[in-house]
């Protein structure tokens, strides 16, 4: 039986937030026995790219993200159904001068997501209207006020440096991009990664100080991404107004292509993937993760605060 994901998403609004283990565990239930471990990781990290869930690897807990109806840039009077929102709140925001649309994200070979919701409104006295009904807040030009707030990436938590025995270790090779087994008798600067009871750790060594990181944050900064990792390609539509751009294109709308190797940190990606509320488009083909319909300032501010470049094609 194929597993219902918006079910899934009930439970986790009802539920709200607790530890990290029993997520895993009930999404495993929830999956069935076709999905191995990495299968459930892999759906609980694309639950936190969605916005839905935020995860605290260090506190191993998770927590859902507040039911809002975020305006989408460039897209005129639209608006996505954000964060952990029950069917509930969606069909009790239905009313005058409003009108939903729905999309299933079904992925073949890969555990289906729950299904994207939108809100078409005539003004935005209707927009208010449905949000009051639907029990939620507006959110304002969501995905570029939220890109205006990103950090730059900077290596905080310090922690030892690994000793002469222990799991392996292993060193990432930006040229291979993949993990290579390292001698921990001649650790030098880099991205790191080993196994520490079960779950991957990742170290990042800079000028002799080791810090703690994750998987997609160290791959940026470790590299100086003279790659071009990021870039953006148009298709053809622009917005007014709620592109954040102002007068010099950042409110066109395009793909951010982003290599496979490099993918964006959890935070980054919630962003991009908020400009339309779908997942991202993974072409195993051209080894690409392709988000659509971000606005070129937003790309551009994603891009900034990896320590990257962004290539317009």
């Amino acid at each position: 039986m194929t597993p219902d994901p918006d079910v899934l998403l009930a439970w986790l609004a009802d539920r709200h937030r607790g530890p990290l283990g029993p997520l895993y565990r009930t999404v495993a239930w929830y999956a069935g026995e076709a999905a191995d471990s990495r299968d459930v990781r892999r759906l609980v990290w694309d639950l936190c790219e969605l916005g839905i869930l935020a995860v605290d690897t260090t506190r191993r807990r998770w927590e859902a993200q507040p039911p809002r109806l975020a305006e989408l840039p460039g897209r005129g009077s639209l608006a996505l159904f954000a964060g952990a929102v029950s069917e509930d709140q969606i069909y009790a925001a239905e009313g005058p001068g409003v009108r939903l649309t729905v999309h299933r994200n079904e992925r073949p070979g890969r555990l289906p997501l729950p299904s994207t919701w939108w809100l078409a409104y005539e003004d935005d006295q209707a927009l208010a209207a449905a949000a009051a009904r639907g029990g939620m807040p507006v959110e304002p030009e969501a995905a570029v006020r939220r890109s205006t707030a990103l950090c730059s990436i900077a290596p905080t938590v310090a922690v030892e440096r690994p000793g002469r025995q222990g799991s392996e270790l292993e060193r990432w090779n930006r040229r291979t991009s993949r993990f290579q087994p390292a001698d921990r008798r001649i650790l030098g600067d880099g991205l790191y990664r080993r196994d520490t009871y079960g779950r991957k750790e990742y170290l990042l060594c800079r000028a002799g100080t080791w810090f703690a990181t994750t998987g997609a944050e160290g791959r940026y900064l470790v590299d100086d991404n003279s790659g071009l990792p990021l870039r953006w390609r148009s298709d053809g539509e622009g917005g007014i107004g709620k592109g954040g751009g102002g007068n010099d294109g950042g409110d066109a709308l395009g793909a951010l292509i982003v290599d496979m190797s490099m993918p964006l940190p959890a935070t980054h990606g919630a962003v991009a993937a908020l400009c339309t509320g779908l997942p991202p488009v993974r072409d195993g083909g051209r080894q690409e993760i392709v988000y659509d319909g971000v606005p070129l300032g937003v790309a551009d501010r994603i891009a900034r605060s990896l320590h990257s470049s962004l290539k317009v094609c």
